[in-house]
């Protein structure tokens, strides 16, 4: 299965899990990637300010990430979408991790060329 893993604050991920994830260019920068089988979400939804609005956790057959400026500005779930929206009150330990996560800095790709590095 593929990740795609950010940091929200110093101890919660975002997290977009799927078995395969397809990237699409526009100039230089990614601004859609496609997530095809078993989509999962995690993510941390923020007001402009920062203030934590609420924990979605969703999953999907497929789904659609939109960026703009790198920074991820929408998802659209497609075939039988099933999620909510959680307070931070209503999560907590394995259920803000979704299975198979690890974070590993050291490894985390930070070029286009290092996503080819195994």
């Amino acid at each position: 299965s593929c990740f795609i893993i950010s940091k929200d604050d110093t101890a919660s991920y975002n997290q977009i899990k799927g078995r395969t994830m397809i990237a699409y260019f526009k100039g230089n920068k990614i601004n859609r990637i496609r997530v095809i089988g078993n989509a999962e979400t995690l993510y941390y939804l923020r007001e402009e300010n920062k203030d934590l609005i609420g924990i979605q956790k969703a999953i999907s057959n497929r789904m659609v990430i939109y960026l703009d400026s790198n920074q991820i500005s929408g998802f659209t779930y497609i075939d039988k979408p099933d999620g909510a929206i959680h307070t931070v009150f209503e999560l907590s330990g394995d259920d803000l991790i979704l299975r198979d996560f690890k974070w590993i800095e050291g490894r985390r790709p930070i070029k286009k060329g290092d996503i080819f590095i195994w």
